[in-house]
């Protein structure tokens, strides 16, 4: 569990948000090519990984075995 609340979380979601909106700007330019936005989507998608990490997880459902 992550504690949202303490100063390495701070550090760490600054980072993140900061990079998210950079990689947002660039993946918009009208230049760039399929690699390079490719690579800026996964990247995009790692960083909201990242702050996924402060959500509680989903609760398991019972595996139902059909007996």
């Amino acid at each position: 569990m992550v504690d949202i609340h303490s100063d390495t979380w701070g550090a760490v979601s600054k980072f993140v948000e900061e990079s998210l909106q950079d990689a947002r700007q660039q993946l918009e330019s009208p230049t760039l090519d399929h690699d390079r936005s490719q690579y800026l989507r996964g990247r995009i998608a790692a960083l909201c990984d990242v702050l996924a990490l402060t959500r509680d997880p989903a609760p398991l459902a019972p595996k139902t075995t059909g007996y």
